[in-house]
């Protein structure tokens, strides 16, 4: 691991009063931080790396960064823990990927919820099942595969997921790339599976819903590349859509559980492109949380007429009437990027955006705080933000995010899968943590 030898504190210029500080989560203020601590992680074998960075999660605790095409493309999901005392970040271990697979790939993405830890691949194997106290305590040991998809007349589908996203018990899978075999046949209609774990020792997941697009939305647009959930609602993303007019509009659709039927998840809403245009992207990422979803696409004419600016776009339940989704807000990155919004993660009333997949040349991050229905810009995790003495070996900052609240502690991680380490041009990857608390830090981590 690589750490610097003095971490900087940064004054925050927050035009916000004096006032004590209280959990985020129980607060709609940021309140005042005199300060953030900084720390770095990067791969202890550089020769293994393999895109390390390509996806993080964190719970605040702990944080795994998945480096897929590490070990022969099979795959590497490194834990680190956050020491005592203000240590840095250290890395625990590997973990384990079964043996007998080969191009897996793992991690490409990722969804971290309590003790349970998924992580999905674009390869050949199924995704793999982590819990925290599999084999000791606080040994997050790999507990199983969620299983084959099942049978369905007139799917193709293989193992290979775009996203995963835990909520309880709960589990959503989003395959874009099934295709529909019957008359006519749909190349990529794409499909949502969902699992749930059931109870008592066996920790066994069962397929318990398979959806898939509405009628009138099934051509080819990739539906489940990026899918939420939280609770009983099912949010997805299908950034290649096309309707009668644009070539990859992007859409994105709200299931809800128990909607038509018990155990039904019945269609709830259709977002569709605010500012429609052809390659537009809409629903590039998606996230729900707290009855707010957010939904990234197109800037259009929010900003100067730079081809290619990115919003995310906040959802509130009940905005337009009682259980009515209504848009209440247009968020934008300062200043304004390209690649804003392919990453989104909420946790309480903040909002972390990265650049996210498909980038090259991302900037970083964005920390948002919900005041109400609208969301204003807190601190950006910017380049110039790392204190990296070579910013120009910079590649993809912010193509993955993690943000978690733990009490009076929040954590956001920026991450880049292809920072160089060396003038060399050997493409490593780094992860950068930023924290808050209390302010009360020390201007060094101790040893």
């Amino acid at each position: 691991m690589i750490y610097p030898n003095r971490l900087p504190i940064r004054v925050l210029l927050l035009l916000l009063a004096a006032t004590p500080w209280v959990s985020f989560a129980q607060s709609d203020d940021l309140m005042v931080v005199d300060a953030y601590r900084w720390d770095e992680v990067a791969p202890e074998d550089p020769n293994a790396a393999g895109r390390f960075g390509t996806a993080v999660e964190t719970d605040g605790q702990w944080a795994m960064v998945a480096a897929p095409s590490a070990d022969g493309r099979l795959g590497r999901i490194t834990l680190f823990r956050a020491a005592d005392n203000g240590r840095p970040w250290q890395v625990v271990k590997a973990l384990t990927i079964p043996d007998g697979l080969s191009s897996c790939r793992a991690g490409t993405r990722m969804s971290l919820v309590g003790d349970w830890l998924i992580a999905v691949s674009i390869g050949s194997c199924l995704p793999l099942v982590y819990q925290r106290d599999e084999g000791g305590i606080d040994n997050w040991g790999l507990q199983s595969q969620l299983p084959a998809p099942l049978d369905v007349a007139d799917l193709r589908r293989g193992f290979a997921a775009s996203d995963v996203s835990i909520s309880g018990d709960l589990v959503a899978v989003g395959r874009s790339e099934t295709d529909f075999i019957g008359s006519p046949s749909i190349n990529a209609m794409g499909e949502v599976a969902i699992y749930q774990r059931s109870a008592g020792s066996a920790n066994t997941w069962v397929e318990i819903a398979l959806i898939t697009p509405p009628e009138g939305d099934r051509e080819g647009g990739r539906f489940g590349t990026r899918v939420a959930l939280e609770g009983g609602e099912l949010l997805v993303g299908a950034a290649s859509f096309s309707d009668d007019t644009f070539t990859g509009v992007g859409r994105a659709w709200l299931f809800e559980r128990n909607l038509g039927g018990v155990d039904n998840w019945g269609l709830r809403r259709r977002f569709l492109n605010p500012r429609p245009s052809a390659s537009a992207g809409f629903g590039d990422d998606v996230e729900i949380e707290n009855s707010v979803a957010a939904i990234a696409g197109p800037a259009g004419d929010l900003t100067p007429a730079v081809s290619g600016d990115r919003a995310v776009y906040m959802y509130q339940q009940d905005a337009d009437g009682s259980n009515a989704w209504g848009l209440t807000d247009e968020v934008l990155p300062q200043p304004t990027d390209g690649g804003f919004g392919g990453n989104i993660q909420m946790d309480g009333n903040l909002m972390l955006v990265g650049d996210g997949p498909g980038v090259f040349g991302g900037a970083g991050g964005w920390l948002y705080q919900r005041n109400g229905s609208v969301w204003p810009l807190r601190q950006a995790f910017l380049a110039a933000d790392t204190n990296e003495p070579q910013p120009e070996l910079f590649r993809n900052l912010g193509l993955s995010i993690g943000l978690a609240i733990q009490g009076t502690r929040m954590v956001a991680i920026v991450a880049d899968n292809v920072f160089e380490l060396t003038n060399a041009g050997s493409r490593i990857g780094k992860a950068f943590f930023f924290e808050y608390d209390d302010g009360l830090f020390s201007d060094s981590f101790e040893d």
